[in-house]
Formats: C-alpha cells, structure tokens, sequence
C-alpha cells in the first residue's frame, strides 16, 4: 500500500523546522512497522484553524483521488486540524475516496476493523473524541497567551520582540521598547513634514531619495517607503511612549463571495478585525517617547481633516466648503480665475454661492467675492481675536487669587478633622476593651463619630473633585494658549496647515453683500 506521509508546523518560528522533521520520522517508522510503502511527503505551513481550501490540504485530497497513493498517516490528529467539525469533515472525504487514516499517537486506523462499525461504515466517536481535545487544548493555550499578553500591556512590555516598531529597538532586559536614535531622527522628521503640509506620498517619496540633497534614509526591513508605510507611522500612538495593545482580535466569518477567489461555501475567513476603541489596553508613557503628544495629536488633526474633505491640495482654495451664503444658506463654492493668451488676469478667483452656480437666479441673486480679499480678512480677523485672547488672559492671570490656595487649606483642614474623628474612635475602643466605659455607651459614642466621619469624607471628596477639576482646567488652558500662539503665525505657514488651524478656530463663516460675518472657536 502507497502512503503520503503529511506533517504541519504549528508557527512560522525557524525552530519549527525541527518539528516538521521529527513528524516525518515518527511516521517513516509507524509506516515501516506496517509495511506500507512511503510515496510522497506533504508539508503545511497553514495554522489547524485555517479553511478546508488551504492548498497543502487540497494537494492531499487531489492526489490521493488520483490514486497516487492509497493511504495518508499523519503525528497526531492535532497536525490535521485543530478543529472538531473540520477534522471530521477532512477524514469523512478521504474515506468516502477509499483512503486509508492512520495517526501514531491517538493509533487511529480507518482500515482497521474496531475503527468500522458492523456494517462498514467508519466509526467516528473515538477519534471526536481526540479532536475535541485537541480543539479545547488549542483554545485554552491561546487563551494563556492571550491572558499573559494582557498582563505585559498592562505593565507597559511590548509583546512581539521581532517587531519591533521602526525608530525604536527591544530591551530584553525590561522587555520593553528602547529608542533608536538614528532611525527615530527619520520619525520626527516624517512628522515635522506632514504637520507642515506635506503630502504621505510626498514624504515617502522624499525619504526614497526624491529630494535636493539626494538623501537615501533607511526604510523598515529595507523596503522602499510608501504612503501606507507614513500612514501608519503617523498614527502609532507608541511613538508616543504609549503601548497600545488589543486594537485587533482574530475573528472567523463566511466569505462573502468565495467562489470568486477560489473558496467554497463551506470554508471561512479567518483573520485580524479592529476591535471598539473601548477594548484597546493603553499604558500610557511605557517607554521612552519620540513625538510628543501634542506634535501626535496635531497629525491625528489634520488626518481627520482631510479624510472629512479628501484630495486637498494647493490649488484649492483655504475656505473650501466652510462659507455660507447669507441670502440662501447654501454653501460658497471656489472657481478659479482665467488669464488671456497673454497672461493677463481676466477674472479674479472668487467665491459664489453655490445655488446661484447651480440653478441660477431662481435661487439666489448672482453676487461673488474675491477669494484672496476674503481670506486675508479671515485671517486678520483670527489673529485679532487671538491677540485679544492672548492679552486678557494675562491681564487676568495678573490679579492675584486666593481661589486654589483656598481650596488647598480647606482640604488639609478636613483631613485633619478626619484624623482625629479616627483617633477619637480608636480611643473610643481601647476605653470599651478596657471595661473603662460600657458596651451602651461605646455603641453610643461610635454611632455618632461615624456618622461625622461620614459627613467629613464626603466633603473631602468633593473638594477633591474640584482640586482635580481645577488642575485638568489648568492643563486645558496652557495647551489652548500653545494652539493659539502657534496661529500667530499663520501668514507664515503652507496653505495646508493654514487650513488645518482656520477649521479648528473659526466656526463660522457667513458672506453677505460683501459683508463678512465670522464667529470663532475660541
């Protein structure tokens, strides 16, 4: 009888190969010792959780179909499938093609006698059984893993040490991340380039060489930069310090059309889906930080700006689609201004609304406003405004308040009430031990302290909750005051990031006449 010796590596670690081999020998001489002559040698890769279609796995089935060999002897039942239904349903097809089964370490063989049932049909409850607890065996280590994983998250480790995030190197002493600076150079740069305006493409092209300087900069496992590469740099939160773990979980689903990449209706995609934000583990300030958080959150800023109006570039114009026309409502729309053969300015780039441009006069009058008079007030009005901010905050933080030192004493107070209510009852309780006062008394006495006690801890709490609300408030306020003195300089910035800072701060824009109404988010 002609065998197919099939054998599974559990992972892609090198060490594996070492278990592939072993598969092999075990079942040359299980294959020895049976007289059955070895034909072929079938390998897979695939993980036992993995569809029917997996290619080694049709390979196997074709084959044995063809008659290129009569019998198929594997380990163990777990290097077929991890996986009680598909398991089963693999041995169910090969045996409906007369293909024998034989596994070493459960000594499963379908041509056996005790393996059939009185009228010859394949008896399937022992080897259920084996496939079972392979399945549950399988299910409870990735839950050890899961849970083991969890835990180093939570203590800030980073858990995959041959991935290590690009910029940073794998401490195997804390196991967590560890700054490499040449390459973290690289990271600063592709944020100072993008929070300036620059494109992912561009930037990628730009590490690729395409710059004036012919610079070359090393790229993540020597590939060449792409956009999807800057993409995702730009929004990893652990170039922050920050190690975010659990932003995908493996999930099983049917395919939706299977038949059009060559699976059936039986098999099922198995693969990574981002989970709720809610089920993400951040520890935040892990390890050392190469991007500040407000440098992070400025690019999280603009990528939501421009993912809300997609293909942005320097030929639109910096108030696209936030202008209202004051008549209708409707919003302004930007058309550019022509020159003659000449090079001479025919017409100005304006703002018309966008009824008008549409249906004509029926909905709104023909009126338009220049789009570089418009924009120079909009940004002299912001910078007004923020001048004026600026300044009355000062003038305010000049008057000296009492408000939070108030605050600190009436706490430090309270605690002290609460400390010696505490030594009160302590007291309290020495007395009633030492039978210097009775047991109704001490009932008495303790009832009335505790209720005090009550009383002061929930006052304590409260002004804690104000202390803290206060401390966030200061915080709130010095990174507002960062945000606005950055648009001091607008005038000076690219028209992307010009834009970036007019959609955070103006909330308003209204055209009417030629009068400018603006109303600000400041």
């Amino acid at each position: 009888m002609k065998v197919a010796i099939y054998a599974r590596k559990s992972t892609s670690k090198l060490g594996q190969k070492e278990t592939i081999e072993n598969q092999i020998k075990i079942c040359r001489r299980e294959a020895e010792l049976l007289g059955l002559e070895v034909v072929a040698i079938k390998t897979d890769s695939a993980t036992g959780t993995d569809d029917l279609n997996r290619p080694e796995v049709k390979d196997l089935i074709e084959d044995a179909i063809k008659g290129k060999y009569d019998c198929v002897i594997l380990k163990g039942i777990s290097r077929l499938y991890r996986d009680t239904e598909k398991g089963l349903g693999l041995i169910k097809k090969l045996d409906r093609s007369d293909i024998r089964v034989i596994t070493v370490e459960e000594h499963f063989d379908s041509g056996l006698s005790e393996n059939r049932t009185g009228t010859g049909q394949l008896d399937l409850s022992r080897i259920t059984m084996y496939l079972m607890f392979s399945e549950m065996e399988s299910k409870k280590l990735a839950d050890r893993i899961k849970y083991t994983q969890i835990e180093k998250a939570h203590a800030g480790e980073w858990n995959q040490a041959s991935m290590t995030p690009y910029g940073f190197m794998y401490n195997s002493d804390t196991k967590k991340l560890k700054v490499n600076q040449p390459k973290a150079e690289v990271i600063k740069l592709i944020f100072k380039m993008y929070i300036n305006g620059r494109g992912m493409n561009s930037i990628a092209q730009y590490l690729n060489g395409d710059n004036d300087e012919g610079l070359f900069f090393p790229s993540p496992r020597s590939k060449r930069w792409s956009e999807y590469t800057i993409g995702f740099i730009l929004k990893n939160q652990v170039y922050c310090g920050d190690v975010v773990y659990n932003r995908r979980s493996k999930k099983t689903r049917p395919y939706k059309n299977p038949e059009m990449i060559g699976k059936t209706d039986e098999d099922i995609y198995v693969g990574k889906d981002l989970n709720e934000k809610d089920k993400w583990i951040i520890t935040e300030n892990a390890h050392e930080s190469i991007i500040d958080r407000d440098t992070f959150s400025q690019a999280q800023q603009i990528m939501e700006m421009k993912a809300q109006r997609k293909g942005i570039k320097n030929n639109i114009s910096l108030l696209a689609g936030l202008g209202k026309c004051g008549k209708c409502g409707k919003g302004l729309t930007f058309k550019r201004g022509n020159k003659n053969s000449l090079g001479q300015i025919n017409t100005k780039d304006n703002y018309y609304c966008m009824n008008y441009i549409r249906y004509g006069k029926q909905f709104c009058t023909s009126h338009h406003i220049g789009s570089k008079e418009l924009e120079e007030v909009v940004i002299d009005e912001l910078l007004l405004k923020i001048k004026e901010k600026i300044n009355y905050e000062k003038s305010v933080s000049s008057i000296p308040t009492n408000k939070k030192s108030n605050l600190d004493k009436d706490i430090s107070k309270l605690q002290t009430n609460i400390d010696t209510l505490v030594h009160k009852m302590d007291m309290l309780l020495e007395k009633n031990m030492d039978e210097k006062i009775t047991d109704t008394q001490f009932n008495m006495f303790n009832e009335k302290y505790s209720n005090e006690l009550d009383v002061l801890t929930k006052q304590l709490e409260k002004l804690k909750i104000k202390q803290s609300e206060s401390s966030d408030g200061e915080d709130k306020q010095i990174r507002l005051r960062g945000k606005y003195e950055e648009a001091l300089n607008i005038k000076e910035y690219p028209k992307e990031k010009k834009r970036y800072i007019i959609l955070d701060l103006v909330s308003k824009l209204v055209i009417n006449d030629g009068e400018v109404e603006i109303e600000f988010n400041i």
